[in-house]
């Protein structure tokens, strides 16, 4: 069974694996962890396979750097607005997107060694290297060895476990129909499973929303809440304002960064996630640690820039 597929995929040659990769990188939802794995089974059961491997994999490898390369010079060029894209067509969970910045704002280009072995990671964080000003033969190197180590594990897993992926087409074969409903069956389950649990996060708890207007207008009178920004680091570094009088803090330092402030005052969390996911999340720490008043800025960040309202620099 391999041995055929590998025949085919010999034939094909190093162009279409090229191409294949670069897609994939692009954003194109291929399946290229499964491609390694099963290209790495199906090699080893053809004659001259082995020697073939290697100029495969450079072709992979060569694809899956060029279209990283395409993301970081968009993330450098177009900045915040790039990674704005990348959150709303991204397959992740918002709290996903928002730990993938975390994570990012942490470690910086260094995170190309292992964004490949996180599917969430690795779709944002070539624009943030490139957004961030991070150095372009430092991301390319991490990159480069990112990548190859990513490939090497799959390639191996498929070489380690070539006998039992090779009984797999037996298994179906005769029974395709059924395979067919089985895996469409297990993507809708999937796919229904991520809408239903953002809805569950969206309406659980859900806290009270004032408009940006409506805070511009509160913002100006003598009792006038107290502002909570709750952007990652790295939206700050690349938009580096705030809401007037905005207290900066960090979702995970919550307690300690709100320490001293009185249980009764009104509160306005915001930030720059889809759904003003932390916000929302911030809201609910508030609300567990005795604070009565919080409400959530509709629209975050991105909203009031949209609605011309005045920003003060982050010192």
């Amino acid at each position: 069974m391999l041995g055929d597929l590998a025949a085919r995929a010999a034939d094909v040659g190093v162009s279409v694996t090229f191409l294949f990769f670069l897609l994939a990188a692009l954003g194109i939802p291929l399946p290229a962890t499964i491609a390694l794995i099963i290209g790495g089974a199906a090699l080893i059961h053809l004659p001259g396979g082995v020697r073939l491997l290697p100029l495969l994999s450079a072709a992979a490898l060569a694809g899956t750097v060029t279209g990283d390369v395409v993301w970081f010079f968009l993330g450098r060029r177009a900045g915040l607005r790039a990674l704005r894209l990348l959150c709303r067509i991204s397959l992740s969970r918002d709290t996903c997107v928002r730990q993938s910045e975390e994570f990012f704002g942490r470690h910086g280009v260094k995170v190309m060694l292992v964004a490949r072995f996180f599917p969430g990671l690795s779709f944002l964080a070539v624009p943030m290297a490139g957004a961030g000003k991070a150095g372009w033969l430092g991301f390319l190197a991490f990159d480069v060895v990112g990548i190859a180590a990513w490939m090497a594990c799959a390639v191996a897993i498929g070489v380690l476990f070539s006998r039992q992926i090779d009984q797999i087409p037996a298994l179906l074969q005769g029974t395709q129909a059924g395979a067919g409903l089985v895996v469409g069956a297990a993507i809708g389950a999937y796919l229904w499973l991520r809408w239903w649990r953002r809805r569950v996060d969206k309406r659980a708890a859900q806290p009270a929303r004032t408009s940006p207007s409506e805070l511009n207008l509160l913002l100006a009178k003598k009792a006038a809440p107290v502002v909570v920004d709750l952007r990652s680091p790295i939206h700050r570094e690349l938009e580096p304002v705030a809401l007037p009088g905005a207290l900066l803090a960090r979702l995970e330092h919550l307690e300690s960064d709100t320490m001293g402030l009185d249980r009764d005052i009104d509160i306005v969390t915001y930030c720059a996630c889809p759904n003003d996911v932390t916000a929302i999340r911030a809201a609910g720490i508030l609300r567990s640690l005795g604070f009565a008043n919080v409400r959530v800025l509709s629209g975050g960040f991105d909203a009031w820039r949209e609605a011309g309202l005045p920003v003060q620099a982050i010192i």
